[in-house]
């Protein structure tokens, strides 16, 4: 990782002031240690455990003195200061190559010694909490750390990417990029300080939905996904007409592009130029749920017993078979379009959970209620379908993993692809002003998985 750190130090040049601080240790004076004090004696310790160990230690000690004019200043990078510091220690442990072991050990007399655990007092109001300890999540934190410092909003291409390829760091990046953008599965793949270090992250950079890599031998590029902070349903839906209806945005998941009716079947960006949307249409004419008629509870029934801690869930299971009565009502012969209907239930579906979970998931939990909610739906199947053409199923496994809100952006695209086609052709200014900044999200997907989607005779003819 050395040659990562150089693009990240020349990037950040401050935190070259602060790594000759923080490498400076005890400092003696006569013999005598000005922030550091003795290891308890009999102890046999590594040198560069105890070296390292004297660095934390000194810092520890000039922060809780408040006279270090360095270490005062990493305030004025509010919480990036913290970044800053985790960075150094996390350098140091790699570069000079410690094993497990010997990470261990560091954190053994960081514990017994310091009893802070684990914690720097950088001022009055901020704390900078490491919750990494182990070797194997400090390598991949770290690898983390360069990339959002080294990450340029408005750059595609950077040679920190082409080190990354080079090295083979790609997967592993990618897989904590999955991570951070769906914090819902992170217990599941990695361990739970792990994941606070992510929400960290998440809250220092203020990037909700990170970029992944994508690697073409050793050049590396971002393949960017859909972003919370792009153009506005409104702005979107003044390039053609305005929307029958003012719905409010939801509190959807971060990055989602939908907006939620009160009946719960999502009303989409460009719902306005969809002729013959008539799921939403639909939906907006029964807007009062006693317009609907009384609520069946048979499908209720069949997974209430699991989900009683979760009383939220019954509405949506009533829900679910109101949507799913819509879709199988309104089939028409354009058999892609009927898919992408299905489609929309299952994002549906996924963004309701999500929405409910969102502050106090462990992951397990979003996975266990959707399968009970699944149960009810294939219950739901048996009764409303005729035949196997018109059925509409939800695949469990397709919620652990991110692409899901990926491949909604995708299909809407498509979807949408001639209607915000005609609008750019009768207005080409104002349409590139107001839908460049959505349609830089699924375009370069549609490249992404167009391999992927092809069949057989179009690939090899």
């Amino acid at each position: 990782m050395k040659h990562i750190n150089y693009y990240t130090f020349k990037k950040n040049s401050h935190i070259d002031k602060f790594y000759d601080e923080f490498n400076k240790g005890c400092e003696l004076v006569d013999g005598i240690s000005l922030y550091c004090s003795d290891l308890p004696e009999g102890k046999s310790i590594n040198s560069n455990v105890k070296e390292l160990y004297y660095k934390v230690q000194a810092i520890k000690t000039k922060a809780e003195m408040g006279e270090n004019e360095e270490l005062l200043s990493l305030n004025d990078y509010s919480t990036k200061g913290c970044t800053y510091l985790k960075y150094w220690l996390y350098d140091q442990i790699i570069t000079i190559g410690f094993d497990e072991d010997k990470t261990k050990a560091l954190f053994n007399l960081w514990e017994q010694i310091l009893k802070n655990n684990f914690e720097f007092i950088i001022d009055q109001k901020r704390t900078c909490k490491f919750h990494i300890i182990e070797l194997k999540d400090i390598k991949k934190i770290k690898l983390l750390f360069d990339y959002l410092l080294n990450y340029n909003f408005d750059q595609n291409e950077h040679d920190i990417y082409n080190i990354i390829c080079e090295n083979g760091y790609k997967d592993c990046l990618n897989r904590i990029i999955d991570t951070y953008n769906n914090s819902v599965i992170c217990e599941d793949e990695y361990s739970e300080n792990f994941c606070k270090e992510l929400e960290e992250c998440n809250d220092v950079y203020g990037k909700r939905k990170l970029p992944k890599l994508r690697c073409e031998g050793n050049k590396g590029s971002l393949i960017y996904p859909r972003e919370s902070n792009g153009p506005s349903t409104d702005e979107v839906s003044s390039l053609s007409v305005t929307s029958e209806t003012d719905s409010p945005r939801n509190d959807s998941p971060e990055g989602s592009t939908v907006q939620q009716s009160e009946n719960g079947l999502t009303n989409k960006k460009y719902t306005v130029y969809n002729k013959n949307n008539f799921m939403y249409n639909h939906l907006e004419r029964n807007r009062n749920n006693h317009i609907i008629g009384e609520k069946n509870d048979k499908y209720w029934d069949i997974i209430k017993n699991d989900l009683e801690e979760y009383s939220w869930t019954k509405d949506i299971c009533h829900k679910l078979e109101r949507n799913l009565s819509v879709f199988l009502d309104n089939q028409t012969d354009e058999s892609n379009i009927s898919n992408k209907r299905c489609y929309d239930v299952s994002y549906w579906l996924y963004e309701k959970v999500y929405k409910q979970l969102r502050n106090d998931d462990n992951g397990q939990i979003f996975l266990t209620i959707f399968a009970n909610l699944q149960s009810a739906w294939l219950t739901m199947n048996k009764d409303k379908t005729i035949t196997q053409q018109n059925v509409c199923n939800s695949d469990i496994n397709l919620y652990k993993i991110t692409y899901v809100e990926e491949m909604n952006l995708l299909f809407d695209y498509i979807e949408y692809f001639e209607t915000i086609k005609e609008d750019s052709i009768k207005d080409p200014s104002d349409s590139c002003q107001k839908c460049f900044e959505y349609l830089s999200s699924p375009i370069p997907l549609y490249f992404l998985w167009k391999p992927t989607c092809q069949k057989d005779d179009e690939i090899n003819s």
